[in-house]
C-alpha cells in the first residue's frame, strides 16, 4: 500500500515499512470466537494492517487433532473469514501443526495433510502456514534412519507441502515455523533447514526470546544470516499466556524493537495477542503504527482513540497493567513507594486505580467493559489490604493478602500485596 500527499510544490508518497503486518491468532487457551476474529478483522482493516494468521494451540483440529476434517459448520465461518478479509484487503492465513505424531516417513500421513488443506482450499483459502513449533522433534526410529535429523526431516515436510500447495493452486503463500523459532545464533537444526529448504519460504522467529523483552538491530542481522530465508517476526507481544502472565493485562506501549527490520531481512511482523481482544488493541494500534512508519509512532494517539473523554482515567489503569516481559512492571514512582515503605502513598494509589476503575465503567464499549470487570474487585481488595497495613492491621491484612492471591486477575503493580509480602510493617 503507497499513500500520496499532493500539494502546490509536488507529490510526497509514503510506503508501508513492511509488505505483512497484522495479527497472528496463537496463544494458547479458550481460541477467540466467531464474532471476535471479525471484530479483529475489522480492526485490521482500520489500522493499516493486512494480515491476519488463525493459530490457535487450542484448536485441536489444526494441532493435536489435525488429520480430522472440521465440521461443515466450522467450516463455513472459514469461508466467511475469507471473503471478509478478500473484501478488507486483508490476507488470511489458516496456519496447521502437524510435527506432534505426523509420520515423516508416511504416506498415509502425508495424504491426510493434503487432504486437510484441500478442505481449507475448497473454501478458498490460499495462504497457509506449517508450524513445526512446541513439539519434540528428536526424530526416532525409521524416521531417524532415513532423515537423521530433525531439520533434514522438517525440510523434506516443507517441501512436500510446497510441492502439493503449487500443483493445487495458481497462486499461494508458504510460511514455516521452525521448532528453533526463538534463537539468537546458529544451530545445526536451522543450518540443515535452512539448506534444505526453498530460498523464497519465509521462516518465523519470535526474536532472542520466545518472549522478547528487546529485537535489537544486531539480533536481526545475525538471524538474517542464520536463517537465508526471509523472516516473519512473530512478536509473543501483548500475549499473557504464559505461567501466570494469564493473571494479568498487558497494556504497553509497542517497544523495544528496533525500527530497522525491514532493511534487516525482515518482510513482515505479525503481533500475538491477548485472549482479550479489546484490551490487546491497545499494543496492537501501536504496533500498527510502528509497522507502517517504523520509529515515529504515537502512543498518546492510540490511547486517546481508545479512551477518548476516559483517558485520564485509563491512563491510571494502564499504570498498573504493564506488560511485564517487556518492562518491570512498575513505574519509578511506584519502585519508590514501595522502597520507601510507604504504606499511606500506596494506599492512595490504589484509591485512585478504584476511582479511575469506577468511572470506566461508563465507557460505552461492551467488550470493554467485559474484558475489566475482575479488575474492579481486585482494586477494592487491594485497597482494603492497603489500608490494613497503613492501620498495622496484621491480621486483616495476612487474610486480605490470601484473598488476593487466589484471584484469577492481578494488577502488574500489584502495590499492597507486594508491600505485604517483601517489606517488613
Amino acid at each position: 500500500m503507497r499513500i500520496r500527499f499532493l500539494c502546490h510544490l509536488g507529490a510526497i508518497s509514503h510506503s508501508a515499512s513492511l509488505p505483512m503486518r497484522g495479527i497472528v491468532e496463537g496463544f494458547y487457551g479458550r481460541p477467540w470466537q466467531h464474532e471476535d476474529r471479525l471484530e479483529a478483522l475489522r480492526f485490521i482493516r482500520d489500522h493499516k494492517l493486512n494480515t491476519y494468521m488463525y493459530a490457535p494451540k487450542h484448536d485441536t483440529l489444526s494441532r493435536m487433532n489435525w488429520r480430522e476434517f472440521y465440521p461443515e459448520k466450522e467450516l463455513a465461518l472459514f469461508e466467511e473469514y475469507v471473503h471478509f478479509s478478500a473484501d478488507w484487503d486483508i490476507d488470511f492465513y489458516y496456519m496447521i501443526s502437524p510435527g506432534n505424531d505426523i509420520d515423516y516417513t508416511s504416506e498415509a500421513d502425508l495424504k491426510a495433510l493434503f487432504a486437510k488443506l484441500k478442505q481449507l482450499i475448497d473454501v478458498g483459502v490460499t495462504r497457509f502456514g506449517l508450524l513445526l513449533d512446541d513439539i519434540d522433534y528428536i526424530l526416532k526410529g525409521e524416521t531417524k534412519k532415513r532423515f537423521a535429523t530433525p531439520g533434514v526431516a522438517h525440510a523434506y515436510l516443507v517441501r512436500a507441502v510446497d510441492a502439493f500447495l503449487r500443483e493445487t493452486l495458481v497462486h499461494y503463500e508458504l510460511v514455516v515455523c521452525p521448532t528453533e523459532y526463538d534463537n539468537g545464533f546458529d544451530s545445526p537444526y536451522l543450518e540443515e533447514l535452512e539448506k534444505h529448504t526453498p530460498p523464497e519460504i519465509p521462516f518465523f522467529w519470535t526474536g532472542p526470546e520466545t518472549l522478547a523483552h528487546a529485537i535489537t538491530t544486531a539480533d536481526m542481522q545475525r538471524m538474517r544470516d542464520v536463517y537465508g530465508h526471509p523472516i516473519i517476526v512473530w512478536d509473543n507481544t501483548p500475549v499473557n499466556d504464559f505461567e501466570d502472565d494469564k493473571k494479568q493485562f498487558f497494556l504497553s506501549p509497542y517497544e523495544n524493537r528496533t525500527p530497522y527490520l525491514a532493511e534487516n531481512g525482515a518482510i513482515g511482523l505479525v503481533a500475538n495477542p491477548m485472549p482479550a481482544l479489546e484490551l490487546s488493541k491497545i499494543t496492537l494500534h501501536h504496533m500498527s503504527q510502528f509497522a507502517w512508519y517504523s520509529g515515529s509512532e504515537d502512543f498518546d494517539a492510540v490511547l486517546t482513540e481508545f479512551a477518548g473523554d476516559f483517558l485520564p482515567s485509563f491512563r491510571i489503569f494502564i499504570a498498573h497493567n504493564q506488560n511485564t516481559r517487556i518492562q518491570f512492571g512498575l513505574s519509578l514512582h511506584h519502585q519508590t513507594l514501595l522502597h520507601k515503605k510507604d504504606a499511606k502513598g500506596i494506599c492512595d494509589e490504589v484509591e485512585k486505580l478504584v476511582l479511575a476503575l469506577r468511572e470506566l465503567g461508563k465507557l460505552p464499549n461492551s467488550r470493554f467493559q467485559t474484558e475489566i470487570a475482575p479488575c474492579l474487585m481486585r482494586a477494592e481488595c487491594e485497597l482494603v489490604l492497603a489500608q490494613a497495613l497503613v492501620e498495622n492491621d496484621l491480621p486483616k491484612a495476612t487474610k486480605t493478602a490470601e484473598e488476593l492471591a487466589e484471584m484469577d486477575y492481578q494488577t502488574s503493580s500489584n502495590l499492597p500485596y507486594r508491600l505485604y509480602k517483601n517489606y517488613s510493617l
